[in-house]
């Protein structure tokens, strides 16, 4: 009896493992789905807190201001797992933007949350696991919070600067999009693409690791 027992209390434990593991791959599908796709921010939010708490942010928690009508702020992935993060300002009166911050990381997922190494700017240095986590609020609309650790953690205290951000969808994610054609949108030369960037900087510096088996 205490055999059928034992077993029976396995296979509940294995079914209930297998179940949330089902959940987590069925949340990941999802988020992802929704990223290959292009979002345009439309509000955003500032706060803070520790890691785990980044997971547990629901929309009624942030206050939200609308995004300044001179910035902009563009998000997407690839087919291979390359997520961009474009974010330029338009100077008054000029019909051209300026890149401010550009860069883009292969994602890896656990536990509600994405992160992965992100290269920045021209300096392309290396900015270690930067985790976000993405909240679907309805088919074309999405809320990205971003963490950022803070320099001098205090045990106890909020140890992350946490960036909240509506998006709009737009479109389809442009599959011909890369680090340089990004550059190139903004009225860089050849010349500068040529030296600065190359032609397929995402393969280059991460060896390749970030792209899919197709």
């Amino acid at each position: 009896m205490k055999r059928i027992t034992y077993f029976i209390t396995s296979l509940l434990l294995l079914t209930l493992v297998n179940c949330q593991s089902d959940d987590a791959s069925t949340e990941e599908a999802e988020a992802i789905q929704y990223l290959k796709n292009e979002w345009m921010a439309t509000e955003q939010g500032v706060g803070g807190g520790d890691l785990s708490s980044l997971r547990e942010v629901v929309e009624s928690d942030v206050k939200f201001r609308p995004m300044d009508k001179s910035s902009y702020l563009k998000i997407g992935m690839n087919r291979d797992n390359i997520f961009y993060f474009i974010h330029a300002v338009k100077p008054e009166g000029d019909k051209t933007a300026m890149p401010v911050e550009i860069k883009f990381g292969c994602l890896q997922y656990s536990d509600a949350i994405f992160s992965g190494k992100f290269y920045s700017q021209i300096k392309l240095a290396e900015e270690g696991q930067q985790p976000f986590t993405v909240k679907i609020l309805d088919q074309q609309t999405i809320m990205v919070v971003f963490a950022i650790k803070l320099l001098h953690e205090i045990p106890g205290q909020v140890n992350y600067k946490f960036s909240y951000y509506k998006f709009k969808k737009t479109g389809v994610w442009d599959e011909s999009t890369n680090y340089r054609s990004i550059f190139k949108g903004f009225g860089f030369s050849e010349e500068w693409l040529d030296e600065i960037i190359g032609d397929n900087l995402e393969r280059e510096i991460s060896a390749g690791a970030c792209f899919s088996k197709r």
